[in-house]
């Protein structure tokens, strides 16, 4: 686990408590703040970003990216405190499966079994008083993997 200060980001969270009248435009702009602010973060740390917010055959993947030869599918989570505090990052089962069938349509685009793959999370934690925190957790599922070594959601084929 990797807990990363971006000073960068200190003006725009002061926008962000302007925005407490407001919490859905708030919940958006924090989202789109985090996923910015884990993008910046995965780049100095040497990954690729090939992909940011979409969606294959349903199933959404916040960001997709390369780290040497290793395909990386990120969640991105974010929270707002006032104070730090460890959030534990939550997968439940149904988001899992949801995220592993993400991977396989990824992966059935590629037509490409045998790329070496793995689940990473990236926590924003956006602090009241101080600058945003971001906390990477890398293979968040266990070890890295092809798709042939995990069973294949239901319906599904490579």
């Amino acid at each position: 686990m990797i807990v990363f200060m971006e000073r960068t980001f200190l003006l725009p969270l002061l926008r962000l408590l302007s925005l407490k009248q407001d919490p859905l435009n708030a919940q958006r702009w924090v989202e789109k703040r985090a996923e910015k602010l884990a993008t910046s973060f995965l780049r100095k740390i040497g990954f690729t970003i090939l992909l940011r917010n979409v969606t294959i055959e349903g199933y959404k993947l916040d960001l997709v990216c390369r780290e040497k030869q290793t395909l990386v599918f990120v969640v991105v989570k974010s929270h707002y405190s006032a104070i730090f505090e460890e959030w534990p990052i939550q997968i439940d089962q149904k988001e899992k499966s949801r995220l592993i069938a993400a991977a396989y349509s990824y992966l059935k685009l590629l037509k490409e079994a045998s790329v070496p793959f793995r689940f990473d999370t990236v926590e924003i934690l956006f602090l009241e008083k101080s600058f945003p925190k971001v906390i990477h957790t890398r293979n968040v599922f266990g070890r890295e993997t092809h798709a042939s070594q995990l069973p294949l959601p239901k319906g599904r084929s490579l």
